[in-house]
Order: C-alpha cells, then structure tokens, then sequence
C-alpha cells in the first residue's frame, strides 16, 4: 500500500501538501570556535485547487482565505507525517516557526478559476532538537558582542611619604614610616551586547510564546556564568598592554543594564574599581582612595606659619550578587570603609602638615590644631576633614587648648601741675612736682581647657580648671618683679572661669619700684 504525506498547521490541514525546501543558515560571532546557533529556512510551494468541486472562482476565493487565516500567527505547530492511508502516521516533523514575509499568491495558466500557485516562508531555530544534548534547547540568539575596557584615573597621581623623616619629633608619638596612596587603580567595564529571537515550546498545535529579551537573557546569563571579574570572563582584558594582573581587590562592583523590547535587545554592563595590591599600605587602605592638599600660609602681620591640610577620602563598597541576577548583597558599604580609612589616617594629618613645614622652616608646627573639621556624607561614602596647624610655641599649662598671654607695662611718667590762667593765650602754666608715677605689670592669662565629661556633681566642672597651674606661672613672674626690685606690691587680682566652654582668665597687677637711685622718666640716653 502507497503511503501518503499529510501537513497540518496549528491543527488545519493543507491540502493537497506543498513542495517542501529547507536551508540550513548557521549564526556566527567573531572569532568563537562554534556557531551561536542555527536558523532553519523552509519554503512551502503549493497549489490551491478546488478540486473536486467545480465551483471556480467562489471556491477559489474561499481556498484563499482559509490559507489566509491557517498562516495568520506564528508559532503554531507545523506537523508533517507520513504513512499508508488511513494510518498509522508518523511524525516526521514537527516545529513551532515563525511566519516570515507575506503570503505570495502567483499567476495561472488559468487565472485562478481551476489552480492557484502560492509560496509561504517559514523560519525556525530547531528540527526537534535532535541536534543538542537531551532536553536542551538550542540558543535562540541571533548575535551578541562581548566588550571590555580598562581606564586608570588620570586626576589622582600615586605619591610615597616616608614620615619618620619628620625632625624634631614629638616624643611618644608614633610616626607612620610610610604614607601612600595605592599604587595601581583602574576601572574595569565588561558589555555584553545580546540580540534574541523569539521561540514556541509546546506539543499541542499552538506553542507557547517565549519572549526575545527572555530568551537572551537565559543565554547570557548561561554562557557568561555568572559575569564577575575573574580568570574565567576577564580573558584578554587584563592583557600585557596596561600591566594588569588578577591579584587585585574588586570594589563598586556595580551592573546596569538596558531592554529594547520591540528588537529583542538587551545589553548588560558591569564595572569593577580594581585596586592592586601592595603590601606596603595597611588593609584599610585599599578599601578608599584619598586626596588631599597642603597649604603654607605666612603673612607680615602675625609672626606665625600656618599650614593647613585639606582632604576627602572616598569609600569603596564591597558588593556581591546572587548568581546571575541584578540584586546585590552589599558586604561592606562605602561608608563603612571611609570610617575605617579615616581611623588611621586621622594620625597622619600632624606628620603630613610638619613634613611640609620643616621645608619651609626650622620651627616646628604645635602639635594641636587650631582648627579640625570632619565632615560625614554617610550616602556618598564620603569623610572630608580640614585641619590648621601653626607654629605657636609649646603649651605652658597641661592640657590646654590654647593660650594667650598678655603682659602690659605702666612705666613711671612725670608728676606736673596744670594751673589754668585766665586770658593766657599759651595755655594754662605746668609746674614740676618733681616726682614720678609708680611703674606697673599686668598679667593676663586666658587658657582654653577641654569641657567637662560629666554633669553628676559640682565637682565634675572643675575638673579641668587650671587654677593651680596659672597660678604657678603668675609666681613666676612675681618672682622676677621681687628679684629685680625693692618694692612689690599686688594691687589687683582677678579671675574667671566658665566650665562649660572651657574658658579661664586671670588678670593679676603688681605695683613696684626701688628704694634707692634716681629713676628717670625719658626716653633719650
């Protein structure tokens, strides 16, 4: 018994069955050793006739539109079976395609009353998977492309300060040997550009659609497992060219990506902030990039040097991410490893500041600012800070802020009378008493002291109150006023002390002179 062929699309049969062509087309990319995948071609050539009716053209017409509706979607099933007539059939093919161009009705020697040729193209990505591994589904990709750039900043330069270079050093202070910023910086970006194709699944006559974008997707993901800055994906990014090796810290690893719904379009882009390592520079260090500026300040008016040292550090965020998706898992925020970079920088700010003084000056700065601000950008990552140092001398009272002593001297001047005339065109008459006016020293001393730490007791505001210490010091000069004159006399004494701002004053005045001599009151020898 002869066997028969029967075609059918999505469950309509087509009849009589077309002549059937297909080429295989198989999809490249650059120089990877095997196709992307593979695109099936296929042109069903075909005769419509109304046999056996005799109706012509009104069933004609009608054979038309049945072709017409039958190929009006994609991904139907096309079912191709053969066998003896009455069955059992069987399949030979059967694929979901996709309609490609229009429906071509062509010419006949009859002009369509008893034959009408026509021509459907047809396009699929699979022949039932015969050709891939058991249950795995053939990429249904038409094209990618896979980029990687390496950029180094060009606005911040590597520098190395040794600090125990620093002279005349503060006893117990513990100067940093090196200082350094890191050495090796790059920012690594990886595109992958994927263009897919959308693909039916199913066994019954409609298959089920699976979108483009879905699709690249899933073979992006698959093929680039996982993406990352590693051995396996990095390839020829990390060649000679720049230097760069993989034995670098990853940081702000960061992924965005970009949907083209209508082509089927996605491009997926990661980047990495990849600092190399270098023993020389504490862990924290490798985990922000700082910089900073050092300024030298000297005026006419003010007899002291001023330096000031400016800077921002900038966090880097330790990231991961879950597999293959776009969520993330912050490890480590920005912010975090600001704070810990700042808690061993902060103990440079004084040996940077004198490093660059001492070339400036044989003095040394005072080792404690005059003015520290820190600030906080806790969203950014970001610790900025602004110190001024000057080279005041050393503090004479124990854990002061500052100090400030002002020493003024009334020196004797002459005693006269005025004795007002009346009409006296020269003025009034001035006598001589032949004497002097006392010689005076004022002492003022005004100290700033740390605020209190506690607010249980009236004691707590004393505690930094440097009366003990001040007065000490007016000792001293008392001393000096005794040893040099007959005659020494306190003639006033006061003092104030405001605990919560730390600020204490005393003022102290001595009357003095000498029993013995002429003292004089001019200036001229």
């Amino acid at each position: 018994m002869a066997n028969v062929v029967l075609m059918s699309y999505g469950g309509v049969d087509i009849i009589p069955v077309p002549i059937i062509s297909i080429q295989r087309t198989s999809h490249q990319a650059g120089n990877r050793d095997n196709p992307l995948g593979y695109t099936f071609s296929m042109t069903l050539t075909g005769t419509l006739t109304p046999y056996p009716s005799s109706d012509g053209l009104i069933v004609m017409d009608q054979l038309m539109e049945d072709l017409r509706e039958t190929f009006n979607s994609d991904g139907k099933q096309l079912l191709i079976q053969c066998g003896p007539v009455g069955g059992p059939y069987t399949e030979v093919m059967s694929v979901y395609p996709r309609i490609v161009g229009d429906l071509t009705f062509g010419e006949s020697s009859n002009n369509w009353v008893s034959t009408i040729p026509y021509t459907i193209q047809l396009s699929f990505d699979t022949d039932d998977y015969n050709e891939h591994p058991t249950g795995e589904a053939p990429p249904f990709i038409e094209s990618f492309s896979e980029d990687w750039s390496v950029e180094f900043p060009q606005d911040r330069r590597h520098f190395v300060w040794d600090l125990s270079q620093v002279s005349d050093q503060i006893a117990g202070y513990s100067y940093p040997t090196v200082d350094s910023n890191n050495p090796f910086e790059s920012r690594i970006t990886h595109t992958v550009n994927v263009k897919g194709k959308q693909s039916w699944s199913g066994t019954g006559v409609q298959g089920t659609s699976i979108n483009a974008v879905d699709n690249a997707f899933d073979w992006a993901f698959s093929v680039f497992n996982g993406f990352g800055y590693d051995a396996t994906n990095y390839g020829h990014a990390i060649s000679g060219w720049t230097n760069l090796n993989n034995d670098g810290s990853v940081f702000d690893h960061y992924r965005t990506h970009s949907v083209n719904e209508a082509d089927g379009t996605i491009v997926l882009t990661e980047s990495f902030f990849v600092i190399g390592a270098n023993t020389g520079i504490p862990s924290g260090g490798r985990k922000i990039t700082e910089d900073f500026t050092v300024e030298v300040r000297k005026g006419i008016d003010i007899g002291l040097t001023s330096v000031s040292i400016n800077g921002s550090l900038q966090g880097l965020e330790e990231r991961s991410y879950a597999n293959n998706q776009m969520t993330t898992n912050t490890i480590v925020s920005a912010y975090q490893n600001a704070s810990s970079g700042w808690a061993y920088i902060q103990d440079r700010m004084f040996p940077r500041a004198q490093l660059i003084f001492q070339s400036e000056s044989s003095r040394r700065l005072h080792f404690n600012p005059l003015t520290k601000s820190i600030g906080h950008n806790p969203s950014k990552g970001i610790i900025t800070y602004a110190y001024e140092f000057n080279d005041r001398p050393c503090s004479f009272i124990s854990g002061s802020l500052s100090e400030v002593f002002t020493i003024t001297d009334n020196y004797p001047s002459d005693v006269f009378a005025k004795l007002p005339v009346l009409g006296r065109a020269a003025g009034p008459v001035l006598q001589a008493i032949s004497t002097i006016t006392e010689s005076v020293r004022e002492v003022t001393i005004e100290v700033i002291m740390p605020p209190p730490t506690g607010c249980s007791a009236l004691t707590d505001l004393d505690l930094y109150k440097p009366t003990t210490r001040v007065e000490a010091l007016l000792c001293d000069f008392q001393t000096q006023l005794t040893g040099a004159y007959d005659q020494v006399f306190k003639n006033s004494d006061t003092g104030s002390w405001n605990p919560l701002n730390g600020r204490y004053n005393r003022t102290v005045s001595w009357t003095y002179q000498t029993c013995t001599g002429a003292p004089t009151t001019t200036l001229c020898d």
